[in-house]
């Protein structure tokens, strides 16, 4: 899910929101429920993600450089 869709994601819960509860049908109440849902399980997931993307990059970069690929410092501190 890319940024625009999370953006989406949290734009439509906002618009459900507003509605209020007693205001909402069924199937909005259900629709808001699975976003929360899925909006929470991101962002618990998250902080995991970011950690395993790193250490491939890492990985990716050691071996980069042990092949002898050129490998800018900027590329890692910048």
């Amino acid at each position: 899910m890319g940024l625009a869709d999370l953006q989406r994601r949290d734009a439509r819960i906002a618009e459900l929101e507003a509605i209020g509860r007693r205001n909402r049908t069924r199937d909005q109440d259900h629709e808001l429920g699975r976003l929360v849902d899925a909006r929470d399980q991101l962002w618990r997931r998250l902080a995991r993600r970011i950690a395993d993307a790193r250490t491939r990059a890492r990985d990716l970069e050691a071996y980069a450089r042990q092949v002898g690929l050129p490998f800018p410092e900027s590329a890692t501190h910048g």
